[in-house]
This record gives structure tokens, sequence and C-alpha cells, in this order.
């Protein structure tokens, strides 16, 4: 025992001086390079690759004391552990998983938050742990054992050494520890199988095609109907761009919030799905803008590869998905498509077709042009031989071209799309963002917005905005400056945000990125009486048109900026820190201030679709005419009163105010999503929701 102990301390000792080879190359660039926070680096490195060198060395003096099949031995555990994390990918709701040799794996998201949590901290102890049963089971194997013994043979003289009365105790204890873990390791964290999910949820929903696990306290009977009736919806929409006439049945697990599905599944912010198993995974307030993406991912499924039933393509995955949606944000996917490859941004789409080629560029960027390109094929030649193309990645068999002919086709179709002037502006806003590999910080700093954004929930202004400016200082990022200038705004500290907007943001290389956080600089300008530069800010917000909420406040500013009695009343309501209950006070006392004007009756609409009292929003919105003061609201006010009818199941008279709104503003976006509106109305009619 003695030798054994001694040469499992000489293995261990040599196993960690190695680590410090890669420990120093990783020092060496975090003194040199802003990357990450290097106590943090450590205490990971602790918690990984040194605990997983304890307990390989562990596993490796077992495993080397047999005479015969030591190396096999231990690969086939090694490999076992494998397999078992895998099946957890497979077989569960969960893409991460813990492993005794790699310690932990978060799984591929778009997530850039990765902490040190309590089942990473009790499964490395367990780790430890188990490595020390190891070496004790090596230790009484060399004193018990006969060096020639085979395998059963130790099996048997271990069996009857570990039962002895002396260690019993310590083995039927140890036993009993091992076996508590494994049934209580989902509520350690460790794993999350479909039934602990579904038991975690609580509610479970049922249609035709559809079963729902949702949280019953977060929803509504009759919100969790609606949500099962637009799940319906698009599976038909969805199989309908497919070509495929009897649906498929689904499971879809929605969480209530995004924190309850990181701890479930092992990603907050990023929406998966599962085509395997024929899962979506959705955080419950982003299930309106997620839902179409991910039921495509299902249904192409039936089309990909057998087991994994998604292509092999990281492009053609992501590039099918979005060719069903057919827009990002307030451009069609040709559009957006066709102004970055005017601006000389767009990378070949062949390089995007890989997993590596795909992360290594924007998000936003990887997305539109995959879309865009599967779009125009699926346009040109029908969705058959795109198809054909996801199971087998085989261009010439499917279109009898290779893949570089398509391009240039697209190419050149895109180069007959007229280009807007702020387009340009657009793309600098949208596409031209790091991705986290060329992010300074960016999981110490996800971490520190996340404690940010939490104080900013609580209404701990003051705190969240100091979080938010270290978090700045240290990696920059449009997240942590939005979070600086959203606290300020709402601490009314003005100054702070007219500062950082002129020394900061307009003094930048590419002040466009940071467009969206505009309307905070505006109302800042126009709280300090700055109304010229208020204006300006407004107007280029409008004018690049990012999204329909961006463009919708920024108008709304513009024309409360017009009314020169009231002006000072309107700069109080759209500045004010209000919950919806008293914002529809200040607009009753506004209302009648202004004697109805539209923009009073218009802002009470919108509060009260946002509350969902349908039939409010629908007689205030309905009493308006705004096509003469901004065809932008105009439209934006006909699709709100599309809404609330379609919510109060008037689907005849939604469809008849969305077709409407096309009158005053018909862009290519606007068409989508028109008729997007309408095609739900028309389903929901003729299924009855």
């Amino acid at each position: 025992p003695v030798r054994i102990i001694a040469v499992w301390r000489k293995s261990l000792l040599l196993n960690l001086e190695l680590l410090l080879i890669p420990l120093g190359i990783l020092a060496a660039n975090a003194l040199i390079v802003r990357n990450c926070s290097l106590p943090q680096g450590v205490l990971f490195f602790v918690l990984l690759p040194v605990i997983s060198v304890w307990f390989s060395v562990a596993l490796g003096l077992l495993s080397g004391i047999q005479r015969r099949h030591a190396r096999i031995l231990f690969v086939l555990f090694m490999g076992t552990t494998f397999c078992y994390a895998l099946a957890l990918g497979y077989l569960t709701p969960a893409i991460f998983s813990f492993n005794f040799f790699y310690g932990f794996f978060p799984g591929f998201s778009y997530d850039e938050l990765l902490t040190i949590t309590g089942p990473m901290l009790s499964f490395r102890l367990f780790t430890i742990l188990v490595g020390v049963l190891l070496v004790w089971l090596a230790v009484l194997s060399v004193r018990f054992c006969r060096p020639d013994d085979p395998i059963r043979a130790r099996l048997r003289v271990l069996g009857r050494v570990l039962m002895a009365p002396h260690r019993r105790s310590v083995t039927l204890t140890s036993a009993s520890v091992l076996l508590l873990l494994y049934l209580f390791r989902c509520d350690l964290g460790w794993e999350s199988t479909a039934g602990y999910v579904q038991g975690q949820l609580g509610g479970k929903y049922e249609s035709a095609h559809v079963t729902l696990y949702y949280s019953p306290s977060s929803v509504t009977a009759e919100e969790i109907r609606q949500v099962a009736a637009d799940h319906e919806f698009r599976l038909a929409q969805v199989s309908g761009f497919f070509r495929i006439e009897k649906p498929l049945s689904i499971v879809s697990y929605i969480y209530p919030t995004i924190e309850v599905k990181r701890r479930l599944t092992g990603t907050g912010l990023t929406n998966i799905a599962k085509p395997w198993r024929r899962e979506v995974h959705l955080a419950q307030q982003s299930v309106p803008d997620v839902l179409k993406h991910e039921i495509a991912h299902v249904v192409a499924g039936t089309f990909g590869v057998p087991l994994i039933n998604a292509s092999l393509s990281t492009g053609l995955v992501e590039g099918v998905a979005m060719a069903v949606e057919g827009e990002w944000g307030n451009r069609s996917l040709h559009q957006s498509a066709a102004a970055m490859v005017q601006a000389g941004i767009a990378p070949e789409i062949s390089d995007l077709m890989s997993f590596t080629g795909f992360v290594s560029h924007s998000a936003a960027l990887s997305y539109v042009l995959a879309g865009s390109f599967c779009l125009y094929l699926v346009d040109s030649y029908g969705i058959r031989p795109l198809m054909q193309v996801y199971r087998s990645g085989d261009y010439d068999g499917a279109y009898g071209r290779p893949l570089s002919s398509l391009i240039g086709e697209w190419r050149t179709f895109l180069s007959r799309i007229r280009i807007r002037e702020n387009d340009r502006d657009y793309v600098n806003a949208v596409f031209r963002h790091p991705t986290i590999f060329g992010k300074v910080c960016a999981r110490v700093i996800a971490e520190q917005n996340r404690t940010a954004w939490e104080k900013f929930s609580a209404k701990e202004y003051a705190s969240a905005r100091d979080e938010f400016r270290e978090a700045f200082a240290e990696g920059g990022g449009l997240g942590s400056l939005a979070g600086y200038l959203r606290s300020s705004h709402r601490l009314g500290d003005y100054p702070a945000v007219s500062v950082v907007w002129t020394d900061l943001v307009l003094q930048s290389a590419n002040p466009w990125q940071y467009l969206p956080l505009g309307i905070y600089a505006g109302d800042a300008f126009w709280a300090l009486g700055d109304t010229a530069r208020a204006r300006t800010t407004y107007e280029q917000i409008r004018a690049v048109d990012l999204s329909v909420n961006l463009t919708e406040a920024a108008e709304v500013r513009l024309l409360a900026m017009r009314t020169q009695r009231f002006r000072n009343a309107y700069r109080e309501y759209l500045l004010a820190d209000l919950p919806d209950s008293l914002r529809v006070r200040m607009l009753d006392s506004l209302s009648g201030a202004t004697q109805g004007t539209p923009l009073a009756h218009y802002l009470r609409g919108r509060v009260y679709l946002r509350m969902g009292k349908w039939s409010d929003a629908a007689r205030f919105l309905e009493s308006l005419d705004l096509s003469t003061l901004s065809p932008g609201l105009e439209a934006l006010r006909l699709r709100s009163i599309g809404q609330a009818l379609f919510f109060s199941a008037r689907y005849e008279k939604a469809r008849a105010a969305f077709w409407s709104s096309l009158n005053t503003v018909k862009t290519e976006s606007a068409l989508l999503e028109v008729s997007d509106w309408i095609d739900r109305c028309t389903w929901m009619g003729q299924y009855g929701g």
C-alpha cells in the first residue's frame, strides 16, 4: 500500500507539473491581452483541468494495477462517460453536461454568460471524492489480490474485502451516497431529464399536433390556449413551406423566465430546437418572435441526416429556418443581404456553410446571408432540391451545378435589388458587430451585465449604472453602454447621457452601431432644452428604420415636439418611468388638456394594447386618422387595430385592418409582416383558434 500511494503521488505531481505549461501560457496571455479575469480564469482552471487530472490519475492507478488490459479498462471507462454525456444531449432537453474528465460542457449556444455555479462546484467536489474512492480501491486491490489475478477474481476478492465487518459501514455508506447522488442528480443541477423538466414547469396542454409544457403560475388558461393555437398555426404554415401535407406532432417547452430556462437546459438567451426529438425550447417572452424559426428547424429535420434530423452544414440549418421567416428587422432578407454585399462586408456563402465559418462572423450577418441564399434557391428552384442538399450536401446532384455557380446566380440577383439611401447606415448599425470571439472579457462582462440588469429590474438604478459603467470600461460593448444609458435615463441624469453620446459615441469609428441607443440621447437633449439636437437624433433613427418599436418611438417624439403648447406635457409622459396603469392616468389628463388630440389617443390605444385590453385599444385607435400627420404611425395604428381585433377573435375585421395598413406603408418588410398576420387571421378563423 505504501508503494502504490507513492506511485500515485508521483504520477499526480508529474501531471500537475505538466499543467503548469498551459497555465503559464494562459496567464501570460491574460496579462498581455485584455481578454478575461485572471482570478476567475485560475478558478476555472482549478475546477476543470486540475480536478480532471486528480480523477484521471486515480483511475489510471486503479486500471494500471491490472497486468492485462489496463489501457483498455481506462479508455473503456472514459469512453463510457463520453457516450453517456452524448446520450444526455441527445435524449434530454439539456444541452449541457458534466463529466469526470472534461468537467463541464456548456453546449453550443450564443449565450455569453458562463459562470461558476453551485452545480459545477458540487459536481467537481463529487469528482474529487470519486477519485479518493478509486485510490482506496486500488490500495485494497494491491493489498489483497495477487498480481496475476484476472479482473473477475479481483472483483470477487474486493467484494469480500469491502464487506468485511470493519469496512462494511464505509462501503455501504459510500454506495448509499453514490446512489442518492444519482437519484437526485437533476435536483443537484447535474442533469435535466425530460420528466424532471416537465415536473419543474408543472403544466401540460395538448392540442391536435402540439404538446405544451409550461408554468401555470406564469400564464392564464386563456393565454396558454392562444399559445397552443399559435403553435398549431406556425406548424401548419411551416409545413406548407416545405410542402408537407400532414403536420408533424411536436413538443414545446415554454420556460417562464430566462433564468429558469438556463438552469434547466443550459442556455437562457438562446432558444433551441432538437429536431431528432421534435422539440422546441423557448423562453416565454420570446415565443412570438422565435416560434416560427424554431418550428422550421423541427420540420426541416424530416429531410435531415438520420439520427440528428438536421443538415451537417450549419449554414443550411440556420439558412433554411431564416428562409421560412423571410425577413430580419425592418428589411427583407434579400434587402439586408444586398445592402451587405454592396457595403463590402459579406463573406463568401461557402464559408458560412461550416460551423466554424458560420460562428466566425456576427450572428446577424451569418443568419441573414445564409437565409437570403436559401430563400433564393427555394424561389428559383423549389423546395425539393434544397431539401436534397440539406441531407446530402451535394449541390451538383441536386441542382446539376456546383455551389459556386449557384452563389454567382444569387449575387447577380442581389445586385438588381434597389438599395435605399439609408441602407448603408442600417448595415453599419446592425451587422458590424464582433462575434463572441472578438469581444473583450466576453464571459466576465456578460456576468457583470447580468448582475447590473438584475439591479435595474429591481429599480436600483444608481447601483445598476455603476455596474454598467465598470463593465463598459472593462470590455466596451453595446449591452453595457445600453445599460448605462438606460440607467442614467431612469435616474434623470440627462447631462451624463448627453456627455457619453457626444464625447464617446459620436467620436467612435462606427457611431452608427450605437444608433439603437439613440432614443436615450434624443431624450436627454430634449430634457436639457436642446431641441435641435434631439430632433436630429430622432430623425436619424426614423430614417434608418431599424425596427418597428424604435421607429415608432422616434416618430412619436417628433410629433410631440411639434405640438408647441403641450410639448412639455408630452415630454414628461414619454420620459417618465411609470407602469402602464399610471401611464393611462397621465394620458387621461393629457387627453383632457389637449382636447383629445390624435397623438394622445394613439398613445392611449397603444398602452391598452400592451396591457392586453383589446376592446379599449381598438376603441381608441379606431377613433383616429393619422394619415396626414404620419404615414408610418397610421400604418402602425391600423396594424395595432388588427392585433386588438385578432386577440378579440374578430378575425375578419382584423384582416381588413391589416390590409388597410398597406395603403400608407407598403415596404417589402411591411408586406411580409401584414401577409403573415392575414394568414394567421385566416387560419384562426377557419379553425376557431
